[in-house]
């Protein structure tokens, strides 16, 4: 007799990465396999480049039709749905497909909330320790998370009568 765990067909999920040696992109995969593992689910990591060369890094990717041949396998598997983290999309052989980060048009998208977590964790600092002098490490400046964590942090010194100093 089988129970209900072994009845049940697992999820088979793929995800596409475009820069397996940046570190953002390695804790995506490494929340992937923890999330995978914690569900139960099978999960196959593609790392290639981008799609169709839009935002292709010339200089790294002379030879970026070989890195992108992982993408023609994914598009040829049968995967219940793509994550994917790359700035572009290829068609996927009706495959559903969720982005990271990077919001297209007709697909839907996980997006980060770096307003909200920032926002909360400075005010815990002013509103439960009585912090007055917070500093703040913002990260590239290539980043629009980096960016857009900074430009909280600064707007909720200035909501809280702190004077921002670079």
């Amino acid at each position: 007799m089988m129970n209900d765990t072994a009845k049940r067909r697992r999820i088979k999920i793929g995800l596409l990465v475009s820069h397996l040696e940046d570190d953002f992109d390695d804790a995506v995969a490494e929340g992937a396999m923890i999330g995978a593992e914690q569900c139960d689910a099978d999960l196959v990591i593609f790392p290639g480049r981008y799609i169709d060369g839009i935002y292709a890094d010339k200089l790294r990717t002379v030879y970026e039709y070989q890195y992108n041949t992982l993408f023609d396998m994914a598009a040829a598997n049968k995967f219940d749905v793509l994550l994917v983290l790359i700035g572009t999309l290829g068609t996927f052989a009706g495959t559903p497909v969720i982005t990271i980060t990077a919001h297209i048009d007709g697909y839907p998208c996980i997006m980060l909330d770096n307003r909200t977590g920032m926002k909360e964790a400075i005010e815990h600092l002013i509103k439960v320790h009585g912090c007055k002098k917070i500093g703040m490490v913002s990260g590239p400046k290539t980043s629009d998370d980096a960016l857009e964590r900074l430009d909280v942090y600064k707007e909720t010194l200035e909501e809280n009568g702190i004077i921002y100093d670079e």
